[in-house]
């Protein structure tokens, strides 16, 4: 909070979606703020509702929409907000893809220690029991020898099914997709099984040069994108009401863009200003508000949040004014959040009790 206050003007009322845009919304050239307007607009909340939540004018809220559909080429708002969402899912795939290529990449690894492929199928199908992927093998007749993974238990795929499971594979993967991983292709193709979808990757494996020819299969249910993203942001939902109901003031500041990218409504109640009060003062808000005694205080804090070490929490006391003139001082305890990769302070987290004093 002894930063730069412009998460006032923006962020001061966080929207239950993420603090920085999403990897779908930066894909979209879409800023953080209207990420918040499409997503709260999705779950039903009307443009007056949106400006209550976020702490802005209606007006406010009528330009970023007209930005919103400029951006997208949508010729109306429930159109974006669809953009938005197929997006996301899309995102959400991407990130399944990657830790599937993490998988296929170890299990190449493993094959290459001749005569223990099977050992180390079972040893890769245990670390899955969390994952919504099924690994797999099938031999060139079609008889599944190996099937495991968290959807294959919750579909009870095996039961009812008789001989070389024939149907199971059929569902996972196409027939001609098949042949050709036993022809030493890679495939990726689509099946269903009961009420899911799922993308499967196909590829060649044999223990031995000569030995028989067989498939290896890794399929993904595609139904998982959608409730990982419920999740995530239930989640987030959660994190903000548990934020917002702290009796302290909570404050996340970025170092390298100099502003607060977080802060909880508690600010307001503290200070006595509304959000409309903090927009109205202008980016300069930190050395309007600090008592001019305290000032040498707050760039000092400033230098000396980029020595800390890991864990390491630097207090700091100053005054600021509030509304009706008088000054509140500010118990800040700071630490560092995240750091670059090069080690430097990113960003840092700040917990404040705001006490009344008479100076």
């Amino acid at each position: 909070m002894f930063f730069n206050f412009e998460a006032s003007l923006n962020d001061a009322t966080p929207a239950p979606a993420q603090q920085i845009p999403s990897p779908a919304a930066r894909a979209l050239s879409l800023s953080q703020r209207e990420e918040e307007i499409l997503l709260l607009s999705s779950q039903g909340l009307t443009d007056r509702q949106i400006s209550v939540e976020l702490g802005i004018r209606p007006g406010t809220i009528n330009t970023h929409w007209s930005r919103i559909r400029l951006k997208l080429g949508a010729s109306t708002r429930s159109e974006a907000v669809a953009i938005l969402l197929k997006t996301q899912a899309e995102e959400s795939v991407k990130q399944l893809t990657a830790e599937r290529d993490q998988l296929l990449s170890r299990l190449k690894e493993l094959e290459i220690q001749a005569g223990r492929a099977e050992l180390a199928l079972q040893a890769l199908g245990a670390a899955l029991q969390a994952l919504p992927i099924i690994l797999w093998a099938a031999d060139e007749t079609g008889r599944c020898l190996y099937l495991d993974g968290l959807p294959a238990k919750e579909l009870r795929m095996l039961e009812g099914l008789e001989g070389s499971h024939s149907a199971l594979l059929g569902a996972l993967a196409k027939p001609e997709d098949l042949q050709k991983a036993l022809e030493g292709r890679t495939v990726t193709t689509e099946g269903e099984f009961g009420d899911r979808r799922f993308e499967t990757h196909l590829g060649p494996w044999r223990i031995k040069e000569q030995g028989p020819r067989r498939v290896v299969g890794l399929s993904i249910d595609a139904t998982f994108a959608k409730a990982a993203q419920e999740t995530v942001l239930s989640s987030l939902r959660l994190l903000t009401s548990i934020v917002e109901a702290s009796p302290s003031v909570i404050h996340v500041h970025d170092i390298d863009e100099r502003r607060e990218i977080f802060v909880n409504r508690r600010v307001f109640q503290s200070l006595g200003y509304t959000p409309k009060e903090i927009y109205d003062l202008g980016t300069n808000i930190t050395m309007s508000l600090v008592h001019p005694e305290d000032v040498p205080i707050v760039e000092g804090a400033k230098q000396a949040v980029l020595e800390l070490a890991d864990g390491e929490v630097l207090p700091v006391r100053y005054r600021m004014r509030r509304s009706n003139g008088e000054y509140a001082e500010i118990h800040d305890q700071v630490t560092v959040l995240s750091r670059t990769p090069s080690g430097r302070a990113k960003t840092v987290l700040g917990v404040a009790q705001v006490k009344l004093c008479h100076n």
